[in-house]
């Protein structure tokens, strides 16, 4: 008995010693430092979770055009610029066909500037009836069965060093080189992948939507997207209208707003999935949530802290919207909320900015 009576004793003194510790801390502190927000009249639509991926615009298998021993190639990693030689092919033979080819073309040049010399000889001698008509026109048939050898010869001559222009193997675009499809020393043909080249600027979301969001997410929205690399935002350039026959979801590509993203990075997009409509709604960081429910605080006329019971709706990432006893313009506790009890002086902290992204 005398034990219970101490013990109970005991518990006494340590609750007054935590009652003064506190009084003397708040006498100490002072008001609880908070920020705060009005609640406001918003347009919010409801928005899904969709997964996606960041995707260039460009990702290309680069393949040789001519036949030929890879000399060089660079390396995975390397930053080519449109038009940049990544690797070289040589293909000995082009050496000499082009020789080959050069001196018909010479042949063919100088037996066309002799046909065109006996023309003029021989149109001479008609004028003078010293020449037959006959001769002059065999003369100008074999002009020009030279001038169309000259052209024949030019044209052979030209793909020849098309081919060997081809040797030096040059970037379409802006990019990286991201695998080696072959290597040097390795012989190739045209059609042959040599390396898989990706463009890591003017970067897109790929993202696979249900049918029923294609009426809310048009082109010129703003989506936001979240990543295991942080969080971004995308402009919805255009939507696919071809549902896949499985899944039966559409894909939507939205122009990323930076290009700090990498290639084949996995988001989780929000896409809306109804209409705008009109609600009162409070900043995401103001709930505070508990078994029984959601709960805020609002700060009334002398600075005291007022739990109102809530029940939230339509969200998006910063926004979400409440019902119960708030009204437009009431001051609602954005940070400092998990330490407040109702009834407690608060005090609002100056230059207090808000921290609502419009």
């Amino acid at each position: 008995m005398r034990k219970s009576i101490a013990n109970a004793m005991a518990s006494v003194a340590i609750a007054s010693t935590l009652i003064v510790t506190s009084m003397v801390s708040y006498a100490q502190f002072g008001p609880t430092p908070v920020n705060v927000e009005a609640a406001q009249m918003r347009m919010l639509a409801p928005v899904s979770s969709v997964s996606g991926a960041i995707v260039s615009q460009n990702d290309s298998q680069v393949a040789a055009r001519v036949s030929g021993q890879l000399v060089q190639v660079a390396k995975v990693g390397t930053r080519v610029q449109a038009g940049e030689t990544f690797a070289v092919i040589r293909d000995p033979s082009l050496v000499f066909r082009h020789a080959e080819q050069l001196a018909r073309m010479k042949s063919s040049e100088s037996n066309l500037t002799f046909q065109n010399s006996e023309v003029n000889r021989l149109r001479s001698l008609a004028e003078r009836d010293l020449s037959s008509k006959t001769e002059l026109d065999r003369t100008l048939a074999a002009r020009d069965q030279a001038q169309a050898e000259v052209q024949e010869n030019k044209a052979l001559l030209d793909q020849i060093e098309l081919s060997q222009s081809y040797q030096n193997m040059q970037a379409p675009f802006d990019g990286v080189i991201m695998e080696r499809l072959a290597d040097v020393g390795e012989l190739v043909a045209p059609g042959t992948a040599v390396v898989r080249l990706v463009q890591t600027t003017d970067l897109e979301v790929s993202a696979r939507v249900p049918v029923a969001s294609l009426a809310y997410v048009t082109p010129g929205k703003t989506i936001s997207f979240s990543s295991s690399v942080g969080n971004g935002q995308a402009v919805v350039r255009t939507t696919v209208p071809v549902a896949d026959n499985r899944s039966r979801l559409v894909e939507v590509r939205a122009d990323v707003t930076d290009d700090k993203w990498p290639v084949g990075l996995d988001i989780t997009a929000k896409v809306p999935s109804g209409a705008e409509k009109q609600v009162l709604a409070v900043h995401r960081d103001a709930l505070v949530l508990r078994r029984d429910g959601a709960r805020v605080f609002r700060i009334n006329g002398e600075n005291k802290a007022e739990q109102v019971m809530v029940e939230t709706g339509i969200a998006t990432e910063r926004w979400i919207e409440v019902s119960g006893d708030i009204q437009e313009g009431d001051k609602i506790v954005i940070r400092g909320a998990e330490r407040l009890q109702p009834g407690q002086q608060v005090m609002i902290r100056e230059n207090n900015e808000s921290l609502i992204s419009q």
